[in-house]
């Protein structure tokens, strides 16, 4: 009988201790806080002071296109980069892969997928050229993403991205109006022709690029001041058109 108790007490627990945690993590949700880092706030205007306060002063800047959405990115030591765009240099892009940086409740490179879950919720798993992403959505602003990238096979932390840029060409095509009334499509942006999709909407008339690239910096599409190939490319192409 004495040993019945022990066994039923043990059982007990475990319970207990089951309902805890399965209660911890239906109440874990994503923030509207989740989408700052350090004071560098997503849809905000840029701040350099703000931004070498959190992450020291930025190594160099360099452009590039998304879709056609010219981003300008200041390069931090550590493996951080903050995209911008438009003349207020509003903040669109926000990539971490330093590994000891900490989010919300001691989120750090390495995490399970289990301990995103019971942080933020249950994420959109998405497959992005390549890579898998938890994703969330800021509940305030459903065009801002908290971006987790995580290792495919056993779903651990590889990096951060929180971005409100879109991420497919779909997507792109539905902010056209957006990216139009920015006046994004009209800087002067030069076309690599590699880039563009053979199928789709996206074109040269429109001047977007069909890629998203998985850290937002490096690989295809690099505007740098105006690539001479790169114009040249673009010159030929428009008189193919003509």
């Amino acid at each position: 009988m004495k040993k019945l108790i022990q066994i039923f007490t043990i059982f007990l627990c475990a319970a207990t201790i089951f309902m805890m945690t399965q209660t911890k993590i239906a109440s874990a949700e994503i923030k509207p806080d989740d989408f700052t880092v350090r004071g560098v706030k997503l849809d905000a205007p840029f701040d350099i002071d703000v931004a070498t306060k959190a992450f020291g002063a930025p190594m160099f800047d360099k452009e590039k296109s998304v879709f056609g959405w010219r981003v300008k990115y200041y390069i931090f030591d550590h493996y951080i980069n903050v995209g911008v765009v438009g003349a207020d240099e509003n903040v669109v892009d926000i990539v971490i892969r330093d590994e000891k940086y900490e989010g919300r409740d001691g989120m750090k490179q390495g995490a399970t997928g289990y301990y995103m879950k019971k942080v933020y919720g249950k994420p959109e798993r998405v497959q992005l050229d390549g890579a898998t992403y938890n994703v969330y959505y800021n509940p305030e602003n459903k065009k801002e993403r908290l971006m987790l990238k995580t290792d495919t096979m056993n779903n651990t932390l590889l990096s951060w991205r929180l971005t409100s840029l879109p991420i497919t060409e779909e997507e792109a095509d539905d902010r056209y109006d957006e990216w139009e009334s920015n006046e994004l499509g009209a800087m002067g942006i030069s076309i690599d022709a590699s880039a563009m999709s053979e199928s789709g909407n996206a074109s040269y008339e429109d001047g977007r690029f069909t890629k998203f690239e998985d850290d937002g910096i490096d690989g295809g599409n690099v505007i740098d001041g105006g690539d001479p190939d790169m114009i040249a490319r673009d010159n030929a192409a428009k008189k193919a058109r003509e």
